[in-house]
């Protein structure tokens, strides 16, 4: 009963905040025994853990855990900071399981835009003596980082701590040094460059460069390069959007990525970015597409799966190349044709009929 009250109030806070009845129920399941134990990390099987060892769903299907996401809501939904509540939000914070804990991080977030203060009081709480895998919820994690944000001195032991935890919570932890870095936020103490950082941690903060390259440049450059794979694959990704960056930007990110193993490994990423380009492409496209080319026809020869759809992707580049180029691009393209004639490229023929 308790939960489907707090998921009424969550669902509808925008009109009953304010009234003061709710506060008896929200008092009433902030005291309610449920969740006894960490469900997360209850057997549910041999190998298997009760909500996939989700946290956060975990939290969600008890009723303290509701009982505080209501409070989030209801702290979004006000123009001022409800008194009352805070109280509530103060125990659930420290709640024993943590659980409760991942869906109080929901509430102290959104508690930031009225009381920062008090808010990254309540988030020093939340963190206490609170197990190192806690940082393995999206909720807790989004509260690190804009704590970190406002008072990096104050959390970055936090950060350490999560950035040396169980490997989820240290691929959150790296997405968050990440956005320090980029920021230039880093203060003594915590590691500045990505060569410090494990392996999970890395992948974070490749994922959340990758995700705007023109913001994580300076981070993906070296990652192109790391030593991991799962990390190089992280920051390929960012070869995605490159050809949509400003034209400075996307040649020093494809130099970059020409010039690391990233490139034979991923060249799809490259390549797709190319062929499907609504605006001009950037100066060292046809670097690219010569690299690429070189890529093809070794996997071609070394009879590697996967080359056909580069070839078909790189047969669309080039061709727009040839459009936009003068003569000195035009002979490079031309190449470029042959090197992609002598392997055999499916539907080059039917292109090239297509360009006259």
């Amino acid at each position: 009963m308790g939960r489907t009250v707090c998921r009424a109030i969550e669902t509808a806070a925008s009109e009953v905040v304010g009234h003061l009845a709710l506060i008896d129920l929200l008092v009433s399941c902030a005291h309610d025994p449920d969740p006894r134990c960490e469900a997360a990390r209850t057997g549910a099987g041999p190998g298997q853990e009760h909500y996939g060892g989700d946290l956060l769903t975990a939290g969600m299907n008890s009723t303290r855990g509701e009982a505080v996401l209501a409070i989030g809501a209801l702290l979004r939904a006000a123009d001022t900071t409800p008194q009352e509540l805070l109280p509530l939000l103060g125990r659930l914070v420290v709640d024993p399981v943590m659980s409760v804990r991942v869906c109080a991080a929901e509430a102290v977030v959104a508690l930031l835009r009225h009381a920062p203060e008090t808010a990254l009081d309540l988030a020093e709480s939340l963190f206490t003596d609170a197990p190192v895998a806690i940082h393995e919820a999206r909720t807790t994690h989004r509260l690190l980082t804009l704590a970190l944000i406002r008072d990096t001195q104050r959390f970055a032991p936090e950060l350490l701590r999560a950035l040396d935890g169980p490997e989820k919570a240290a691929q959150h932890a790296g997405v968050t040094w990440a956005v320090l870095s980029v920021q230039g936020r880093l203060i003594p103490g915590l590691p500045a460059d990505p060569a410090e950082l494990a392996t999970a941690a890395r992948q974070g903060a490749a994922e959340m460069a990758a995700g705007d390259p023109a913001y994580g440049a300076s981070l993906l450059r070296g990652m192109f390069h790391d030593g991991d794979a799962a990390v190089r694959a992280a920051a390929a990704r960012s070869m995605t959007d490159v050809a949509s960056l400003p034209p400075g930007a996307a040649d020093d990110l494809i130099g970059a990525f020409l010039s690391s193993p990233a490139l034979a490994e991923h060249p799809e990423t490259l390549v797709r970015a190319l062929a499907g380009s609504a605006s001009r492409l950037p100066s060292r496209a046809i670097e690219a597409c010569q690299a690429l080319a070189s890529v093809s026809e070794r996997n071609s020869g070394e009879g590697r799966r996967g080359y056909a759809p580069i070839q078909r992707h790189l047969i669309e580049a080039v061709l727009r190349l040839y459009r936009q180029g003068d003569a000195r691009v035009r002979a490079q393209c031309l190449d470029i044709i042959d090197t992609l004639y002598r392997t055999g490229a499916h539907g080059l023929t039917d292109a090239l009929s297509g360009e006259r």
